[in-house]
């Protein structure tokens, strides 16, 4: 017969903590690499949404495959960015980083646990000679 001691459940409390630590992980910055590999290994039961922060005329001249525009400057950009599903996980960029690391906040505050920030944003992706669409 086993017992279970007061270390067991140590044990069993980290372990469950780890866990916990680790779904809330799942959000930050992001190299290009990691982004690739993130969109590599997208499935649809674990989709991720690429969301182009960037004006128009940005996203015209290139942006990376099946991203979805939303333009950071937009008046109700803040609105759009409410009406997204909470469960499902977000890669942002811009051109260098700096709108989408302050669109991640947003997102924090929104709720939004699983979000990816492309810390160089698309110069990043093309310095890594990364694919664009146009």
């Amino acid at each position: 017969m086993r017992y279970i001691t007061p270390l067991h459940h140590l044990l069993a409390f980290l372990l469950v903590l780890s866990m916990h630590a680790a779904a809330f992980a799942e959000a930050g910055d992001v190299t290009p690499e990691e982004a690739i590999r993130l969109i590599n290994e997208a499935t649809p039961q674990n989709e991720l949404v690429i969301l182009d922060i960037r004006t128009a005329p940005e996203f015209m001249m290139g942006h990376i495959q099946n991203a979805v525009h939303m333009n950071f400057y937009n008046s109700d950009f803040e609105t759009q960015l409410s009406t997204l599903p909470r469960d499902k996980r977000y890669l942002l960029y811009c051109h260098s980083g700096s709108r989408s690391e302050r669109a991640l906040a947003m997102m924090r505050k929104m709720g939004f646990h699983h979000v990816y920030h492309l810390q160089s944003g698309i110069v990043g992706w093309y310095k890594a000679d990364l694919p664009l669409e146009h």
